[in-house]
């Protein structure tokens, strides 16, 4: 089993104004695998989470998905929360997941967005 990362980027305005402070849930189904706060520039700290070792993508017989995935899950007063689901995670590299987070007009109305699948995923 190998490791990646994660850091979460929020921001508003199309990435002109970092949301400070937001919480941000970084869960696989029902586990929570980290909670996190944004600081002053709207960035979460990094964080480790396990994946399939790296020497998978080069073994032409493996048939598996050689990447991990999980949600993320970003909240902060006056915006709409926003999931993102199916986040990839890959060995020894680092993902930066940009969260734009939109003004809530209606309370309680989430955002939810899917990844598609990568292209070392077989189909």
């Amino acid at each position: 089993m190998g490791r990646g990362f994660l850091k979460v980027v929020t921001t508003a305005a199309l990435g002109g104004m970092p949301i400070v402070g937001a919480s941000v849930t970084v869960f696989n189904g029902e586990e929570i695998l980290h909670e996190l706060t944004t600081n002053e520039s709207g960035l979460t700290e990094i964080v480790a989470l396990e994946a399939p070792a790296r020497a998978l993508t080069l073994d032409p017989s493996y048939e598996g998905i050689p990447y991990s995935v999980c949600n993320v899950r970003a909240e902060a007063h006056g915006f709409a929360t926003v999931t993102i689901h199916d986040v990839k995670i890959l060995d020894g590299e680092t993902s930066i997941l940009p969260v734009i987070m939109t003004p809530e007009i209606t309370p309680g109305d989430p955002i939810d967005l899917w990844t598609p699948p990568h292209n070392l995923t077989p189909q």
